[in-house]
């Protein structure tokens, strides 16, 4: 049975059912209308992200993108919950 993907949105499985799902996928259908050249048939697709988006270096770019969003969260849940547990100023006080 042969693999395919969507171009429009990454979905994966069977070429037959992937392109029946062509067909309603709005992510698709924008791409085919603004980037012709760019949406491939599923088979097409697939051969080209295997080759393209799973090569070691996109796995890397992609890992970097995931640990630079890791580390933004972080620092904004940081911020977050230091205005949560900072101390109120004493209204008392000069």
């Amino acid at each position: 049975m042969a693999v395919g993907r969507c171009a429009g949105c990454g979905k994966q499985g069977s070429a037959c059912k992937v392109e029946q799902h062509l067909v309603s996928c709005e992510k698709y259908i924008a791409l085919f209308k603004n980037h012709p050249e760019r949406a491939l048939l599923p088979e097409a697709e697939y051969e080209r992200y295997k080759r393209e988006d799973r090569s070691p270096e996109a796995k890397a770019e992609a890992k970097e993108q995931r640990l630079h969003a890791t580390l933004v969260d972080e620092d904004r849940r940081r911020a977050s919950q230091e205005a949560r547990w900072a101390t109120p100023k004493d209204i008392l006080a000069d």
